[in-house]
């Protein structure tokens, strides 16, 4: 007998992970039934807020994945904490200045 292959969200992946149950899988947007949603104006979306993290800075960043040795990502920590100040954008400073 063939399996079945389904696709999971990163969500369902890890409280499967943990050991929880997944929640029910959602539809594909072709399979929603959207009618009974209000239709949106021009001057309505532009009342709409921008969710998620804010910019910074005059361009958005790039997230990148780095390694970096384990005493020195505390020591950077321990810097970014004492001038009250996130250790990713202690970090970000840090790199500005030396380019």
């Amino acid at each position: 007998m063939k399996k079945k292959y389904v696709e999971y969200s990163v969500q369902e992946l890890r409280a499967k992970r943990k050991g929880k149950g997944t929640s029910k899988r959602q539809p594909p947007d072709s399979e929603i039934d959207f009618s009974d949603m209000p239709e949106l104006s021009a001057e309505k979306l532009k009342k709409l807020k921008r969710v998620g993290r804010p910019l910074l800075g005059s361009s958005p960043r790039v997230p990148i994945t780095i390694r970096i040795e384990k005493e020195v990502l505390q020591k950077i920590k321990t810097e970014a904490k004492r001038r009250s100040e996130k250790y990713q954008s202690f970090i970000h400073r840090i790199l500005k200045q030396a380019v």
